[in-house]
């Protein structure tokens, strides 16, 4: 029925037309797409061709040839001699160029979507290998740097083993000591007992001598009575021998007794002179024995107080030995702690000598995947431009034809932020979620109120009541407050993802954000850091009566209880403005002047309050933290305003909100709350935050 050349055509169009399938499916992707759409209009001109060797429907084929020649595809095309084969054709190439110029035109978009996304992936790589490079820099000198420590700690522990030792020595010679010092102080007191036995001895001795002395004061009384008595006598026999001449030789035999009683009164008179003498030399000599006795006995008296001194001394010695004693088997049992710690720390240090050598060699390998994540990146990159270039050929083709445009309904989602437009906590939030938003092709509006104010953040929430949104990301400036608006929207089919912070009475999809109290123990660690766990805190925050600065502060003051050397003594609240807030600050620093660090807990010009603080306040040696990395805090700790800050990762709520609201409308369920974490920055690594 149909002529060989017809044959041979079509043969050889179906032969061509298979092996651009074939290339086309090697390259894979969206590419297959475009081959297939070309195949469908190949096989239209192969039916054309049947279609053309009808010799009765010439004329049909003709007006169909002039409908595509002039690319008019808008029109319905009717066959005037109802060939409904070639009526069908046409429309369905119609219909088909209209898909396939929207696929071309979704391509192009996708292209553009994908190059843009390799281009921050291949610069995002060169920053993570930038940052690995760093790291595994820094990893090399850590496991270098841990090795001469357990070196150190190596050589510690010897020396550490050798104190142990000498203190058992000393310990030795401590109870060596004490023995010989209770062996004198009982020595001691028994020379004090036998020099108080010899001074009572002396005493008695001096008694005995002061009878003595007594008594011979008594011969001498009886020497001079007798002394007297002879005088006396020797008188009356002179007397006698007087009145005996006188009688003459009557009187002869008495003169003659009373010769005898004046010789007898003589001998009496001279033996009581000796007796005198004698009794003066025993009194001389008794004097003397007496004052050696009492010299003696006051020698004694003297060796009997130094003997106590040295015996109390010897108390205090054998006191002051037992102390030691004690406290040296307090250093015993604390080197005994620290023995057990020095293993736990050479373990430790081990163990992180371990881990640094294995970080190494796990940053090289970060090191390598992130080059090969970028040579992907680039591959990526370059398939993107070449399936953009195929693209822009394909359209140039199909802008021949003029179809009907499709009208595309977008995803229509709003951003809300609760700060006034162009604010340093929200602008890179802002600048995220515009670029994540142009990749998914939502149609987005960022709103941001006149005020920071809740009323402020109502009146825009109400005219957005009127755009027909389909999505709602809020930044809630009160939880309560915003409530009955996110309800009102969710009834008019408005789902709404709170970010930053949350009105977790609503009906709202998702909250995507910080853990508010984690986030205050973290600022509470990082404030026992900065003090070495001793000094006073005085912690300024805007208000302390909503959810976020409750939770806030809560999280700090459970920290700082749990050390028993820091105190918080004051919360500095109720404003926003720096110049208000720096004045109030001022007063209380002067109510509290004991005070060493303070704490901000908002990211919210606090770091202009503080330079504003420090034109009226002397803040040298005093610690500053602040909240969020935002621009100005970076570099107020770069010029040592700041000594570090509490950081969230406000930066990507947005964007993540993004993907969480495409993910939604393809029907996935998200998550009720998804929190991330809080990190530190200080002084030592916010040139690499920065510089990333």
């Amino acid at each position: 029925m149909y002529s060989k050349k017809f044959i041979v055509v079509t043969v050889c169009i179906l032969f061509i037309l298979s092996m651009v399938d074939f290339g086309f499916n090697e390259a894979g992707g969206v590419g297959n797409i475009a081959v297939h759409s070309i195949l469908i209009i190949g096989l239209f001109y192969m039916l054309m061709g049947l279609v053309y060797f009808k010799k009765e429907e010439r004329k049909d084929i003709n007006e169909v040839t002039q409908l595509i020649k002039s690319g008019n595809l808008k029109t319905k095309y009717i066959s005037s001699h109802k060939n409904e084969d070639l009526q069908y054709i046409f429309n369905e190439f119609a219909v088909t160029m209209k898909q396939f110029c929207k696929a071309a035109e979704d391509m192009s978009r996708l292209s553009s979507v994908v190059i843009e996304t390799a281009n921050d992936s291949v610069a995002l790589s060169n920053g993570m290998l930038t940052a690995n490079n760093t790291v595994a820099k820094g990893t090399v000198q850590q496991a270098e740097d841990t090795e001469s420590c357990l070196r150190t700690i190596s050589v510690l522990s010897n020396k550490f083993d050798n104190v142990y030792l000498a203190v058992e020595k000393t310990e030795d010679k401590i109870c060596v000591l004490q023995k010989e010092s209770t062996s004198g102080n009982i020595s001691m007191q028994e020379t004090i007992r036998k020099s108080k036995e010899t001074q009572e001895i002396f005493l008695n001795v001096i008694n005995t001598v002061e009878k003595l002395k007594q008594s011979a004061n008594n011969v001498n009384v009886i020497v001079s009575t007798i002394t007297k008595i002879a005088n006396q006598t020797n008188l009356l026999s002179l007397n006698a021998s007087i009145e005996a001449a006188r009688v003459g030789q009557a009187g002869r035999g008495f003169a003659v007794v009373a010769e005898e009683i004046r010789e007898l009164s003589e001998q009496s008179f001279q033996s009581g002179q000796q007796i005198s003498e004698i009794v003066d030399s025993i009194q001389k000599e008794n004097e003397a024995t007496t004052n050696l006795i009492k010299t003696t006995g006051e020698k004694i008296e003297v060796q009997t107080e130094f003997v106590v001194r040295v015996s109390s001394a010897f108390e205090t010695i054998d006191s002051s030995i037992k102390e030691v004693a004690e406290q040296q088997g307090l250093v015993k049992e604390n080197l005994q702690e620290l023995d057990d710690i020095k293993k736990t720390i050479a373990a430790s240090v081990t163990q992180i000598a371990d881990v640094a050598q294995e970080s190494a060699a796990t940053s090289q390998e970060a090191t390598s995947m992130n080059m090969q994540l970028k040579q992907a990146g680039e591959i990526l990159y370059n398939l993107a431009e070449n399936l953009k270039a195929t693209v822009n050929d394909i359209s140039s083709y199909t802008n021949r034809y003029d179809v009907d445009k499709e009208v595309v309904t977008k995803t229509k989602v709003a951003l809300v932020t609760a700060n006034t437009e162009g604010n340093e906590f929200h602008r890179k939030l802002v600048e995220n979620a515009i670029k994540t938003a142009r990749r998914y092709d939502f149609a987005f509006l960022v709103k941001s109120p006149q005020q920071p104010t809740l009323e402020a953040q109502l009146k825009v929430l109400a005219e957005l009541e009127r755009e027909q949104l389909d999505y709602l990301i809020l930044i809630a400036a009160n939880k309560d407050g915003v409530t009955d608006m996110i309800n009102r929207l969710y009834e008019k089919g408005v789902k709404t993802i709170c970010i930053d912070s949350d009105a977790p009475g609503s009906r709202r999809l998702s909250y995507i954000g910080t853990d508010n109290y984690e986030a205050g123990r973290n600022m509470g660690r990082i404030i026992a850091k900065q003090l070495k766990g001793i000094g006073n805190v005085i912690v300024s925050a805007p208000n302390d009566t909503t959810e976020t600065m409750k939770e806030r502060i809560r999280g700090v003051r459970e920290t700082l209880s749990s050390y028993t050397d820091i105190k918080m003594i004051a919360l500095q609240t109720g404003y926003l403005d720096p110049e208000e807030r720096a004045k109030d600050l001022e007063r209380v620093t002067q109510k509290y002047s004991e005070y060493d660090l303070i704490a901000g807990l908002n990211a919210g010009l606090f770091t202009q309050t503080i330079e504003k603080l420090g034109r009226k306040v002397n803040l040298t040696g005093k610690k500053i933290i602040g909240f969020d990395n935002i621009p100005s805090n970076l570099a107020a700790i770069r010029e040592g305003v700041l000594d570090a800050v509490l950081a969230q990762r406000q930066d990507i709520f947005g964007e993540v909100a993004l993907n969480r609201i495409y993910a939604n409308s393809h029907g996935e369920r998200l998550q009720d709350i998804e929190n991330m974490e809080t990190y530190e920055i200080n002084q030592i690594n916010v040139s690499s935050i920065i510089n990333h």
